[in-house]
């Protein structure tokens, strides 16, 4: 297992939004937010951002970077972040550009952000993460997982003065990439006669050998003595569930499941003083494990619930 570590750079803050459209589920003991049909995932990305910025007091000339991560971009080009630099009005003393990510994007785009701020003479840089699959599914009937759409906005803080750090662990597991992959959006399966059609579901995602994986995650984590609590069929959580006290737990007992914006939106509903070092693990593309662990605890702003769009530009999943 690959391991790193980061000195001088504080995970600062944290924000989510999902849309307002909720779908209750009969089939589970909660449902999931399925964005509308203009509403696209730096929409959400912005608003998050937008209310990270605002509570926190940055000033944007202050930020080095703003990096986005997704499945579900909203353009091929140019890129969802130059997008978002304009519309959150940062300087142009900036870098930008995209990251295919997803389930794997809290912990990977961590990684990313840290390791160029360490390197570059702003304070700040901000990550924004999420997806937007609903995009990629018929109808609520093509949802098993009950997968919401959401986005999250990070903020990284400069701190070298401060006695914080980040801990990363990392595994790729390439021969597997045949268990995970999501065939929207790419030209290696190109058809001009028959165009990709990103609403089918034979295109979205290919689980053949979803147990094989899970178990070769799980194998590839024993060397750490961390309890594995696996909350989806993506996200594995350690030490987190080992800090919370009962009241946390009945706030999370209706926790969505939304891929890379799940952690964040997790620790915005937890109430208690996390005094303790936290772990993250995840898997994902990759196939690949990622883990990380803070001996801080980031600010978490609650989750903001929104029907906002941004209209300025036609915008389309279909790729």
């Amino acid at each position: 297992m690959l391991s790193s570590k980061i000195n001088g750079i504080k995970v600062f803050g944290m924000a989510s939004a999902t849309p307002k459209n909720y779908i209750n589920s009969d089939s589970a003991t909660f449902g999931y937010f399925q964005s509308y049909e203009e509403q696209t995932t730096s929409d959400l990305g912005f608003i998050a951002a937008k209310r990270l910025l605002e509570d926190f007091e940055i000033d944007t000339e202050d930020i080095g970077y703003l990096v986005f991560g997704s499945k579900t971009p909203d353009y091929r080009s140019p890129t969802s972040a130059a997008v978002l630099q304009s519309r959150l009005k940062i300087g142009i003393d900036c870098i930008c550009y995209d990251v295919n990510i997803g389930s794997n994007g809290f912990i990977h785009m961590i990684q990313l952000g840290a390791s160029i701020l360490g390197s570059i003479n702003k304070k700040f840089g901000l990550i924004i993460i999420g997806d937007t699959p609903s995009k990629l599914r018929k109808g609520s009937e093509d949802n098993p997982y009950l997968i919401s759409d959401a986005s999250t906005a990070i903020l990284l803080k400069k701190e070298e003065n401060d006695n914080c750090e980040l801990s990363f662990y990392n595994k790729s597991i390439g021969r597997s990439y045949e268990s995970l992959i999501l065939r929207a959006g790419g030209f290696r399966d190109l058809d001009f006669e028959n165009p990709f059609d990103a609403t089918n579901t034979k295109n979205f995602v290919v689980f053949e050998n979803l147990n094989k994986i899970k178990q070769e995650f799980r194998n590839a984590l024993s060397d750490f003595p961390l309890l594995l609590t696996p909350t989806n069929q993506v996200f594995i959580h350690s030490n987190l569930l080992n800090c919370l006290e009962v009241g946390d737990y009945y706030a999370l007992q209706r926790t969505i499941l939304a891929d890379s914006s799940e952690l964040p939106i997790l620790l915005s509903k937890i109430t208690t003083d996390l005094n303790k070092p936290l772990a993250f693990w995840s898997g994902g593309e990759g196939i690949a494990i990622y883990g990380m662990e803070l001996n801080h605890l980031p600010k978490c702003l609650p989750t903001i619930s929104t029907n906002d769009v941004f209209l300025d530009y036609k915008v389309s999943h279909q790729m």
